[in-house]
Formats: structure tokens, C-alpha cells, sequence
């Protein structure tokens, strides 16, 4: 099989890091999506080269007289490099020679490895880029079976040692989304702020907030609504831990206690609410009246999809996706017409950006201060 990290000797890229080690393996498998990355683009992260090829697939092997709704079906495959240490080739070597149908730890740690490091940089592209074809990756999702290859590079000679399949255990949204392909800027910008977006304080709660958005986009209604909600509740918790830390108002003792505390109608109504109106909002009883929305039917359908089975409709999953966009823009808006104090320089070094609240003034017929 042709491997491209290979041919075109995109392993070297990690002899700089490592000038005493000689011997590489490549993972190599198709992804369940396709990234929206030119083909043959390639990336250094954590010490691994990721090179990205593309696929496409003009005829439905179901029914090839119809072919794909939205244009061709597209996949990314993936080469994945790690430069290892010889005992660890070894062992890897040995096992796989006489067991190539089962995965040893010391495979599957390499593996885990480069899978996880991926799996974090197309969260990084989901939530800031707002590509929705991408997906969390796991296991399960790999479409087919990986394939390794295991060799060694002396001076200009590189030997395959071993080679095979690497047997792990265990859509398309929009034709645009298939389509794009991220300039060599937005590229740089994602692996530049890498790091940056994994370490924001706020990421899981824009993590789930992208995901719901996706949700809704596949018209699975229940998870729309299971994830704008754990979203708003990630949001709630932290600004309020953050508020009362940042303003020394509560003990560590006390902070502790509310970290644990898992009510969540109870860090809104005692705890956010109250912050709201400690800030002076300009437009806090707006945000509590959207809050109170929520807390008045919405805030339940989560619970009777979780413990009754329940199903909604589009419509009541726009009514919590919108009512949780809501409260985030409002507040966060607010936060940048607020008297500064040191909590609200904090969120406003967090988030640059005021967001456009003026859909909001037309649905509660209010006027925004």
C-alpha cells in the first residue's frame, strides 16, 4: 500500500525533536466525514504528522442509479506518524508477527495517542470554525479497519518492518460544508490557536453549545435539546464559581460545596440570578425573564427525555436551543455595557466580541439597553 507520510518523507519533520530515534509507525484510516482541508495537507501536533487525503465516491453502491443526494460522498483518510522508541518497535514488531489479528497495549497506546490528539483538533475546527460535519470521533465511527505499517530509517534507506491491518475494539449536512476547503490562513489560524481554544475555561461549554447547533441541524430534536441544556448548565456553574472567586464573595470552603452541588434550578435562582442584579446588568430583568421562560416548561423536557422516554417536536427544540442562545448572548452582551470590576474584565478578555442581540429585541418585544 502507498503511504504518502512515506513516499513524500513527511516522518522526517520529526527527526528534528527526536535526532537519536529511528524508528516510525503510521496509522492510516478513513474517517466518517471529510475535513475541510485541501488533499495531501499535512500538520505537526503533539510530536505526530498528520497527513490528509481526500476521497470521493460518485455512485451509491446501494442503489448506483441514484447516486448521492448533494453531490459526491466525501471521506478523509488519515496518515498518523509517531517517531518511537526501538524497544517500543520491538515489542510491537513481536507481537504483531505472531498475533496480527490482536492488538497489543504497547499498539494501542501508540494509537490511542495520535487518535486522541485528532479527536481534539477537530473539536478544535467544530468550535471555531462551526463545521458541523465533523463529528466526535471514537472507535466505533472509523470507517473500516485502520492500517499500520512499521519501519526504520537509516541514512536514506527506510524498511518496512512489519505491516497490516490494526484491528481496533469495537453524512453529510450540507453540500457547502462538504465542499470547503480552509485557505492556508484559517488552516494556520486552528493549529496557531490549538492549544489556546483547548485551554479556554468556557471551552466545554462552547463545545456543547456547537454540538446542539449540529443536532438541530440533523433533526435529532431530543439531543438538541439533552445538549443546550447540559450547555447552559456548564455556563451557569462556572460563571457563578468564577464570579464568586474572582470577587473574593465566598469562602473556598463554600466554592467547594457549590462545585459539588449538582441543582441546577437552584444555581439559577439563587446564585445567577443574584449575580445578575450584584452586576447591574442594563438589561437584568430581561435576562431573568428569559431565564424564568426557561425554568418554566423548557427546563423539563430534558428530564423527560432522560427518565420517561419522551420525544419533542422542532418546534420545542427551537424553543430551548433559542432560549439558551438567549440568556448566553444577553448576558454576555450586557457584560460589555457593565461598570468594570474584575470579574467583568475577565469575561470581556474571554470574549472579544459583543454579540448582535437585535433578534432579540423583536422576539420579547423589548426594548435593549
Amino acid at each position: 500500500m502507498k503511504i504518502h507520510t512515506i513516499n513524500n518523507q513527511y516522518f522526517q519533520l520529526l527527526k528534528e525533536s527526536y535526532p537519536d530515534r529511528n524508528n516510525y509507525i503510521t496509522h492510516r484510516y478513513m474517517l466518517p466525514f471529510r475535513l475541510p482541508v485541501h488533499a495531501s495537507t499535512y500538520m505537526v501536533l503533539e510530536d505526530i504528522v498528520f497527513v490528509f487525503l481526500q476521497r470521493a465516491y460518485n455512485k451509491h453502491y446501494a442503489n448506483p442509479d441514484v447516486g448521492f443526494t448533494g453531490g459526491r460522498l466525501k471521506h478523509t483518510i488519515v496518515e498518523a506518524t509517531q517517531i518511537i522508541t526501538k524497544s517500543k518497535h520491538d515489542n510491537i514488531h513481536d507481537y504483531m508477527r505472531k498475533k496480527p489479528n490482536v492488538t497489543d497495549l504497547h499498539h494501542s497506546e501508540v494509537f490511542d495517542k495520535q487518535f486522541k490528539v485528532l479527536n481534539d483538533f477537530c473539536e478544535t475546527i467544530l468550535v471555531s470554525k462551526n463545521f458541523y460535519n465533523i463529528d466526535e470521533l471514537t472507535l466505533n465511527n472509523i470507517v473500516g479497519v485502520p492500517y499500520y505499517r512499521l519501519f526504520e530509517v537509516k541514512g536514506e534507506q527506510i524498511k518496512t518492518n512489519s505491516e497490516g491491518p490494526f484491528f481496533v475494539h469495537n453524512t453529510n449536512l450540507y453540500k457547502e460544508m462538504n465542499e470547503y476547503k480552509m485557505n492556508m490562513s484559517e488552516f494556520n489560524s486552528v493549529i496557531n490557536n490549538y492549544k489556546y481554544v483547548k485551554q479556554n475555561p468556557y471551552f466545554q461549554f462552547e463545545l456543547y453549545l456547537q454540538k446542539g447547533f449540529k443536532s438541530l441541524k440533523e433533526e435529532d430534536f431530543n439531543q438538541t435539546i439533552v445538549l443546550y441544556q447540559t450547555a447552559l448548565e456548564i455556563l451557569v456553574k462556572k460563571v457563578i464559581i468564577d464570579y464568586y472567586s474572582i470577587q473574593n464573595l465566598k469562602k473556598e470552603s463554600e466554592i467547594e460545596n457549590l462545585k459539588k452541588d449538582t441543582k441546577f434550578k437552584n444555581h439559577i435562582n439563587h446564585h445567577f440570578k443574584k449575580m445578575i442584579t450584584n452586576l447591574r446588568l442594563p438589561n437584568e430583568l430581561l435576562i431573568i425573564k428569559i431565564l424564568d421562560k426557561y425554568l418554566n416548561e423548557p427546563i423539563e423536557r430534558r428530564h423527560n427525555i432522560v427518565h420517561e422516554g419522551r420525544s419533542y417536536s422542532r418546534e420545542e427544540a427551537l424553543e430551548n436551543s433559542g432560549l439558551v442562545t438567549d440568556i448566553f448572548n444577553l448576558f454576555l452582551y450586557d457584560i460589555h455595557q457593565a461598570d468594570k470590576n474584575n470579574y467583568i474584565e475577565y469575561l470581556r478578555n474571554l470574549y472579544t466580541d459583543v454579540p448582535d442581540i437585535n433578534g432579540i429585541s423583536i422576539r420579547y418585544n423589548t426594548k435593549i439597553n
